[in-house]
């Protein structure tokens, strides 16, 4: 028995993809398609101007940089040429005309101050730029159009060759890409796609530097286009797919780096837009040649017929009525032959896969040592600092002497000099009196702060040891009750936000039992409406994930505002199901490996032992009453509550419900036949056993669960996914998740 659901969510993002820039010949086609994948986004503004530099010939780029005459000519007329502005209204290059007063930020300054480089000669910028390593190059020639037309001529191949050699880059051989391009690729810190900074990965196979949010937008398996993306694989040529380069750079489920899987074929939907134009345009000339001579269709020997495509491929017999993946009755007739050009563009892109796999090795080598050139250098380095040689350099004890001395008249102390940092008490230098002068107010400043955190200090400690002394009396009021009211006791850390429990240890003072005594009956009450307001929080969040709404932030279809319809029954069923609301609970790994050395007679004496990551795992994702025990089990930790601001909040539920683990849920009851509005967890937990599911449209993750508690890893696989691409910038919604049960 196979049976499959997928349910729409109500809240979900869309990501819009451009389409392709097509080529107008067939010659240039993979060279523009290699262009518009590296060549980085164009600079917004610029007032720089374009200068025709001359071209040397492929001789003269393999012996050295040399300018014509007529190449210095032509440098020498563009630079002399008067660049009118609008916002130079003074002499000397003075902003102060009336276009700089508008603008408001140029008025008063030299607006030329670099000037002076647009006069030099081109031979001298020459012999400047090849003192430059590829990293400077590139970021000279982001400087004006002028730079940018000089750096990304072909002319200037032999100063990007002697740039790389300095830092010993390999060379990539035959490849399509300009050295202007090869260095925007390894040396590039920024999104292709977004323009987002500091951008470390580098898919060397795709040729592409992408954020974590374009890359889960953009890279997609090819296996997975059937069933995650259907109308996208419906806009596509069916040989795109044979055109586009394969990427077996994984996205990691938690490791922050790539991780290599031969098999994986993913491709950029990008890459296949491109493909796609490229292969309509040849399939059109086709068309046009066909209505040119007088044709309904291309010549025979302009034809290629599909291989096994005699017949139209019909549904499976038996499949469910509810998946996309059924053949409409108007579909039309597909052709039973392929345009010859087409598929000699694709056999010639099949062929040159070789040598690019090749070429790619070497690519990737040259990432590696442009990423370890940048670590090297400070103002480029993009490690993490604990990755850095970290040079400590303690406090000047002479400087906060000095410092000390000048401030002892005004009633401070030595120690509250030594809580300072910064410059102005660690400097080397000796105090002056002009220099006192100086500082002397953000000394005085930073000294006057310090004693007002000290003062608070001295009333906050004493509340968190009150804080502190409140356990045990916390501990004995949840033996006294009974074992259906403890779940509903707030944890620790919630208990001592409730009104009546503040007011005992706002007072900075240990509770004694007679403070406990006189305030238990204002406890048992703040209880009692803790424990309402949780049910009509639970009740609230269930409604919302599983119920539509009339309109925009109306009311809820269907559902009395009466809590008398919201017993035990409806809590107890399996369409009521929440979710701990911890982060990364329940965790991957159901056990927790502890390695113990102990030396005994100089010989390490190692021990190893394994003990459950949680004492109550099943309990993270059931009914109200199950998460609740879950969490004095598992997140009850807590002995006081240090931060100040959190002071002010009410208590807290940990009570969660994301609308992927509802949908997953009623896809579970669907494909078991139960009724949600009477089906209990007991009963999906019954119907489960010996179940195997997978879930089918994951986005690079765990699809087939089986075992005991198939059902609950497959629930959480959903949660913590969810929660993940809810972390990337901006935020990427999970696809409503279609579940198969397989036996």
């Amino acid at each position: 028995m196979t049976g499959r659901t997928n349910y729409p969510r109500r809240a979900s993002t869309s990501a819009s993809y451009a389409v392709a820039h097509g080529s107008e010949d067939e010659g240039d086609e993979e060279e523009r398609e290699t262009d518009e994948e590296i060549v980085p986004k164009r600079r917004d503004k610029g007032k720089g101007r374009t200068v025709e530099v001359f071209d040397s010939d492929e001789e003269e780029e393999e012996e050295d940089v040399e300018t014509s005459e007529d190449d210095t000519s032509d440098w020498e007329e563009s630079r002399k040429k008067p660049k009118k502005s609008k916002s130079a209204g003074g002499k000397g290059g003075k902003g102060g005309g009336a276009g700089a007063a508008k603008k408001g930020g140029r008025e008063g300054r030299d607006v030329g101050r670099l000037e002076v480089m647009k006069t030099l000669p081109l031979e001298l910028l020459v012999e400047i730029f090849s003192h430059l390593d590829p990293n400077d190059l590139l970021a000279v020639s982001m400087v004006n159009k002028q730079y940018r037309s000089l750096l990304t001529s072909p002319g200037s191949v032999k100063i990007w060759k002697n740039a790389r050699k300095k830092i010993d880059l390999p060379d990539l051989g035959a490849d399509e890409i300009t050295e202007w391009q090869y260095a925007q690729l390894v040396f590039g810190r920024e999104c292709q796609k977004c323009g987002a900074k500091n951008v470390k990965k580098l898919d060397v196979y795709l040729r592409k530097r992408c954020c974590k949010s374009c890359r889960v937008k953009d890279v997609v398996k090819l296996s997975s286009l059937d069933r995650c993306y259907p109308t996208l694989k419906s806009k596509l040529h069916p040989r795109a797919a044979d055109c586009v380069r394969k990427t077996p750079y994984v996205e990691p489920w938690l490791s922050p780096r790539f991780y290599f899987n031969e098999t994986a074929g993913l491709v950029s939907i990008d890459d296949l837009h491109i493909m796609t134009g490229i292969l309509r345009r040849m399939e059109e000339q086709d068309e046009d040649e066909a209505i040119a001579e007088g044709r309904s269709s291309p010549p025979p020997e302009a034809r290629v017929r599909k291989p096994g495509s005699s017949k139209r491929k019909k549904p499976v017999a038996g499949a469910s009525s509810k998946t996309w993946r059924a053949i409409d009755d108007d579909e039309k007739e597909e052709k039973d032959w392929e345009s010859a050009r087409v598929v000699n563009y694709v056999q010639a892109r099949a062929a040159s896969f070789d040598k690019f796999r090749n070429i790619t090795k070497t690519l990737a080598k040259a990432a590696n040592i442009a990423t370890r050139y940048l670590d090297s250098k400070p103002r480029y380095s993009l490690s993490p600092w604990w990755e850095k040689p970290q040079e400590y350099e303690g406090p000047k004890e002479s400087r906060r002497k000095q410092i000390a001395d000048r401030v002892a008249s005004l009633g401070y102390k030595r120690h509250e000099v030594d809580c300072l940092i910064g410059k102005v008490v660690t400097s080397s230098a000796d105090l002056t009196d002009a220099e006192w002068k100086k500082i002397k107010s953000k000394v005085l400043k930073s000294l006057e702060r310090a004693r007002s955190t000290a003062k608070e200090a001295q009333v906050h400690l004493p509340r968190v040891r009150a804080q502190k002394s409140l356990k045990p009396y916390y501990a004995a009021l949840k033996t006294a009750l009974s074992e259906a009211e403890q779940p509903f006791v707030p944890l620790f850390v919630d208990f001592l936000l409730l009104p009546s429990i503040k007011d005992l240890w706002m007072t900075g003072e240990n509770v004694s039992s007679g403070d406990w005594l006189n305030q238990l009956n204002a406890i048992k009450a703040d209880l009692e409406e803790y424990r309402l307001d949780l049910l009509l929080h639970a009740r609230e969040l269930i409604l919302d994930a599983t119920t539509e709404r009339n309109g925009e932030g109306g009311d809820l279809e269907g559902v009395d505002e009466n809590m008398d319809d919201f017993d035990d029954d409806f809590f107890d069923r399996a369409s009521s199901m929440v979710c701990c609301s911890f982060p990364g609970c329940p965790p991957v790994s159901i056990e927790r490996t502890t390695r113990h050395v102990k030396w005994v007679r100089g010989r390490p004496d190692i021990t190893i032992t394994s003990e459950p990551t949680l004492k109550d795992r099943q309990g993270s994702c059931g009914t109200v009453v199950d998460v609740l025990k879950h969490l004095h089990a598992d997140h009850n930790e807590g002995t006081d509550i240090w931060a100040k601001h959190k002071w002010k909040k009410p208590p807290q539920y940990h009570l969660f419900l994301p609308l992927e683990v509802a949908c997953s849920v009623s896809a579970l009851l669907d494909v078991h036949d139960l009724d949600p509005a009477t089906a209990t967890k007991e009963d999906l937990v019954t119907a489960s056993k010996g179940s195997w599911y997978q879930w089918e449209n994951a986005p690079r993750t765990k699809r087939n669960f089986s075992g005991k508690s198939a059902w609950f890893d497959l629930v959480c696989a959903i949660k913590r996914k969810g929660e993940k691409l809810g972390k990337v910038k901006p935020p990427v919604a999970l696809d409503p998740p279609c579940i198969v049960m397989r036996r």
